[in-house]
């Protein structure tokens, strides 16, 4: 019976989240960017290599994170419900057939700020806590941001 009591303790630990873990992501633009909101499919697009424009048919830059970063995983996750090894797949398979290039990666969380920061048609995700200064001095804006509401919605 003990026994059992532990297996349910250690099950009931997995299944509390981290802070890590439940971080909010969002997604940015430069602050002189005309999008102001985002839908998921939108972002699904964007991101999966199907439009290579804003909705209002400027250019988008999609920015990845570097793989293995451990957001890179979570974003996918949350927008296509894929991991990173199956998006590492997705995107091999259309390299190969030459239909579409996946986003550009960057190394860290600040070169990702910094190039939204500076090129009007990057678009990138972030966690929340990581884009907070940069959005209070208005050099980027969030236009989608994923919660629990809205992860399993608006597609």
């Amino acid at each position: 019976m003990r026994g059992h009591r532990i297996v349910l303790l250690m099950l009931a630990l997995l299944l509390i989240p981290t802070a890590g873990a439940c971080a909010e992501i969002v997604v940015i633009v430069n602050a002189h960017n005309p999008v102001t909101r985002l839908t998921r499919n939108q972002l699904i697009d964007l991101y999966m290599g199907r439009q290579l424009n804003f909705p209002n048919g400027d250019p988008a830059l999609p920015i990845d994170q570097a793989a293995g970063s451990g957001l890179r995983g979570r974003y996918y996750q949350a927008l296509v419900g894929k991991s990173e090894a199956g998006i590492n797949a997705y995107w091999a398979r259309l390299l190969f057939s030459g239909i579409a290039s996946p986003p550009r990666v960057m190394p860290t969380s600040e070169s990702t700020l910094q190039i939204v920061r500076e090129n009007v048609a990057a678009i990138a995700y972030v966690e929340a806590t990581g884009a907070g200064k940069e959005i209070h001095d208005n050099r980027i804006k969030i236009v989608f941001s994923f919660d629990e509401k809205n992860t399993l919605d608006d597609r």
